[in-house]
């Protein structure tokens, strides 16, 4: 007698394992996003600290020849290639860099403030990374996260950022 060898899989098994892996690839892709913006957090406060940074031995060369830190104090003049960080085309004017994430703009004359306000993609003007240099007397060496929109809002407080005031959060230490 004669037997059949069964070979291959049935069509409902071959659906079941297809919907399975869609359902895993659909969680994975909002963890994959959230996963690429923090790296991208990460990358605007790197160039944040490094123009604090820079803006700190500027003053402090400046204080040294008797010269006021805030004078003629732009972007440009800091002794950091910024360009090297992800520059579009349009690099460093005197008070703002645009990178491929960020737009960092610097106010020398009001309280000193950097500032990096996400640019492009679904966070698009959803939160900024906020720290002041150490001449400004108030808050400085504190990173901030401003939340602009609700999702922006909420990404700041899921990095940590839960001491929030008006949206501006810090971290608690």
């Amino acid at each position: 007698m004669y037997n059949k060898i069964k070979h291959g899989f049935t069509l409902a098994e071959l659906m079941a394992v297809i919907i399975i892996i869609s359902i895993l690839a659909a969680l994975s892709a909002g963890y994959y996003r959230r996963s690429v913006e923090q790296a991208r957090f990460a990358e605007g406060l790197m160039d944040v600290s490094a123009i604090v940074e820079a803006i700190n031995r500027l003053c402090v060369e400046r204080r040294t020849q008797g010269v006021a830190c805030n004078s003629n104090l732009r972007l440009t003049n800091l002794d950091i290639d910024i360009s090297r960080t992800g520059m579009a085309e349009g690099g460093c004017e005197s008070e703002q860099c645009i990178t491929s994430s960020f737009r960092i703009t610097f106010d020398p004359l009001g309280d000193g403030t950097v500032v990096a306000t996400r640019n492009g993609g679904p966070y698009n003007g959803a939160y900024s990374i906020q720290m002041r240099p150490h001449f400004v007397a108030t808050d400085r060496d504190q990173i901030f996260c401003v939340g602009h929109t609700q999702t922006g809002q909420s990404f700041c407080e899921s990095m940590g950022y839960t001491s929030c005031a008006e949206h501006k959060c810090v971290k608690p230490i």
